[in-house]
This record gives structure tokens, sequence and C-alpha cells, in this order.
């Protein structure tokens, strides 16, 4: 068995029923002849395997981030990225304290803070994978919802016809007794980012004054947008830098773990500067009506919104949907698969062994209800359920979690002023997770009340 095909979280067996999760998110750019644990992945195909997994949906609301934060939002990117880098570095540097062994988040968890290290890694990163269902279907039914009548279909509204389009795509596709076929697809997310940060780019350039905009919105000229909105901002952010539970995987994977470093610091250089891009140009051609996802924006504000390429009716922002919609629909069901090998791996052996026949394809159908009644009560709340995500799942375990490991396994070995910087780290993580979590909660409560008053949208 490689090193790619130890579980996420826990050294327990494969699932008789699929590869591991994360496994077959990484495995497309894996060499064919991957026999011996030597024989891994190289430094630009881990490097590819790293972006892949880190870059998603938060790409799509980097624009809206700006529009909360204003230009100030560029160096509140900046800063999220360069801690989250630096966190990446502590789990590794964690390792050299872990005794032998597969290299797991949890097995850090464990080795930091014992059994209860190994529960707080299960809790945050099953949440944090659980957000990136909910995150996943929803941007699925908008992407679905823009193809269909805006009567909608069978006499259901849009977003219920989007709804039961994608249940009956996706339930299938979770019984499929292996789902390593889909990870092949798994690229379509790197040629995603190219074409959206390509179609923000191009309506910048072709159109720096936006004349040709159909609608022309209040361009983005805020350097600090008055309010809190840069913390809900960072939220977005911290969501678009995380995947720190896959980095033990990925390392472990690699021909030279020892490049690790480089790979890090160079993917978070990468993911940077494409984030800014689509930051800065999407917000000064979108401007203050910047949208939760720039694909609306890019349907209806671009410059070339409407018109066909190669074939009658299929337009730039349709191609943008297709490309989206198709990386969602094979990356939903892998992340699915790591839930469940997260939550069986840390079920009790006897219960595992009762229901070795149904329980995982029970546990996808579980996961994947949960995931689609939230993501349709918070289908118009999109921007919100992505800061929440960020500043509760993504601050607390890739950020707070390494930091407090690496705290605790070297604590003693520091000197004065490496305390005083992992200290400052923890604090400043918890203040930001307390913060983006009472805004967004603040920002969802209110709505509510709005919804329950007469349905007037605040």
């Amino acid at each position: 068995m490689s090193a790619m095909e130890e579980p996420l979280l826990r050294d327990v067996e494969r699932s008789s029923t699929s590869a591991t999760g994360l496994q077959l998110l990484l495995e497309p750019t894996l060499p064919a002849d991957f026999p011996e644990p030597h024989a891994g992945a190289t430094f630009a195909q881990t490097a590819f395997n790293l972006q892949n997994v880190f870059m998603g949906i938060g790409l799509l609301s980097m624009p809206y981030a700006m529009r909360l934060s204003g230009w100030m939002g560029l160096v509140a990117l900046t800063l999220a990225s360069a801690l989250f880098c630096t966190s990446g570095f502590l789990i590794v540097l964690g390792f050299e304290r872990v005794s032998a062994g597969p290299k797991t988040f949890a097995r850090l968890g464990s080795a930091a803070l014992g059994d209860t290290g190994k529960a707080m890694v299960l809790v945050f990163a099953s949440l944090e994978f659980f957000g990136a269902v909910c995150m996943s279907l929803i941007v699925i039914y908008k992407q679905i919802e823009s193809f269909l009548p805006a009567s909608g279909i069978f006499g259901l509204s849009p977003l219920q016809s989007s709804a039961v389009v994608a249940t009956v795509a996706l339930v299938p596709m979770l019984f499929v007794p292996s789902l390593r076929h889909l990870s092949h697809f798994s690229s379509l997310g790197v040629v995603s980012t190219i074409i959206v940060m390509t179609a923000v780019a191009a309506s910048a350039v072709v159109d720096p004054h936006r004349k040709a905009a159909p609608l022309q919105p209040v361009p983005g000229r805020e350097v600090l947008v008055p309010g809190m909105g840069i913390f809900q901002a960072f939220g977005i952010f911290a969501v678009s830098v995380s995947g720190h539970s896959s980095l033990p995987a990925i390392r472990s994977s690699m021909a030279h773990p020892q490049q690790f470093g480089g790979v890090l610091r160079f993917s978070f250089v990468v993911m940077t500067i494409i984030y800014g891009c689509v930051c800065g140009l999407g917000y000064y051609y979108f401007g203050e009506e910047t949208s939760q996802l720039v694909t609306t924006d890019l349907a209806l504000r671009a410059p070339f919104a409407g018109q066909s390429l190669l074939i009658r009716g299929l337009t730039v922002d349709r191609v943008v949907n297709i490309f989206i919609t198709c990386n969602a629909f094979t990356k939903l069901p892998l992340m699915i698969v790591v839930l469940q090998d997260m939550v069986m791996g840390a079920m009790p052996q006897r219960l595992k062994g009762r229901g070795k026949g149904y329980l995982p394809y029970l546990l996808r159908m579980s996961v994947f209800v949960a995931g689609s009644l939230l993501s349709l009560k918070a289908y118009d709340q999109l921007g919100i359920l992505i800061s929440l995500i960020g500043g509760l799942c993504s601050m607390a375990c890739s950020l707070l979690l390494p930091s407090l490991f690496f705290a605790r396994l070297y604590w003693h070995d520091m000197g004065p002023t490496a305390r005083v910087g992992i200290v400052s780290l923890l604090l400043f993580g918890v203040c930001m997770l307390v913060l983006i979590v009472t805004l967004n909660l603040r920002a969802l409560l209110q709505l509510l009340r709005c919804t329950r008053v007469g349905g007037i949208v605040c």
C-alpha cells in the first residue's frame, strides 16, 4: 500500500467499497507506476495537487470579498495567505516530533494532545469538509439554474428545479462502489480556475472604461469599506487558502518529501497572485454591484455577455458555468467519501463490522441529504456561509490547530521570541475566529428576522 492510501485522519483499514477519498482527489497526477513508497509525485505534480485541492469555490467569491472590504481586501488576502502558509510549515515541522507511522493530521494531534488532539482534528476537519459539500451544492444549484427557463420546469420554481436535476444526477454517483474514475476529472478544477481568471481579466483589459458593460455598476473605489466587512472578507479568504488536513497526505505522496517546503511556498505564492488578480480586476470592473459569485457578473455585466462563441447560444459565461458545474459534480462525491472515511474511522470497530456492507452508502446519503437541506436553506446567503465556514472551520483546522500542536510539541525548545510569536499567532487566530463567526451569525439572524416580519430583504 502506498502512503497515499492512508486514510486522512486515522490509520484504519481502507473501506471495502472505495479508495480513500483524499487519495481519489489527488490520484490523477501520481505516476502510473506507483508501487513503491519512494516512487511518488514530483515537485510539479505535488504543486498541482496542492493547488487543485486548495483552490475551489473561494475563487468565485473573490470579487465579492473585495466588495465587502474595499481595496484593503488585497492586504487582508496577502496576510491570510502568509499566515496559512506559515501554519502549513508548522504541520511539517510538527511531524518531526511524531514517532514512526502514517503521517496523518490526527496522528499529529494525538502526539501533541493525545485523544483530545485527535478528536479536535476529527471535529473541525469534518465540519470543514461538510461546509465544502454545502458550498459545492449551492454552486451546482446556481449553475444549473442559469441553464433552466426563468419559470422553472415541471411546475417547480427555478431553485427547486435545479435541486431536483442536481439530486437526480448526483445520487446514483454515491452508490458507485468505486469512485476512482471520477478522480481523473479533477484537473477540471485547474481548467476552471484558468477560465475564470481569464474571463475576469479579459473584461477589465478589453473594456477598461466599462463602456461595453450591459449594466454600468458603481466603480469599486473604496479603499476600506466602512463597517466590519473586511472581517467577513477575511473569512472568505481563509476558506480559499485552507485545506491543511490534506497536507500530510500530499507530502507523503512525494518522491522527495524534503522538497515539500519549496512546494508549499511556491503554491501559496501562485494562489495569492491568482486570487489577487480575480479580486482586484473583478472589483474594479463589476464595482459595488459585484455578486456573491463572479459567474453571475460574467453573465450579466461582462462586455462579452450574451455573445456566442463558435456555436449559437454557447456564450463565454455558459462555458465558464459548464466547467464549474462539471468540476463540482465530479469532486462532490469524492468529498462525501472523505467525510465517510472520517466518520467510519471514528466509529467503534463493532459498529463498522455490523454495517460493513451498507454503512458506507448510508453515511454518504446522510451527508448528501443533510448538505442538500442546509444548502437550500442558505441558497441566497452563500457569501455569509462561505465566510462563516472560513471563520470557524478554516481558521480552526488550518491555522489554530497546527499552531497549537506545534506549540505543544516544541514549547520547551523555543526561545522567548519564538514563544511570543506562536502565542501571538494563536491569539490572533482565536480573536479572528470569534469575530468572524459572531459577525456572520448576527447577519444570518438579522436576515431571519426580516423574513419573519414580512419577507423584506435587509
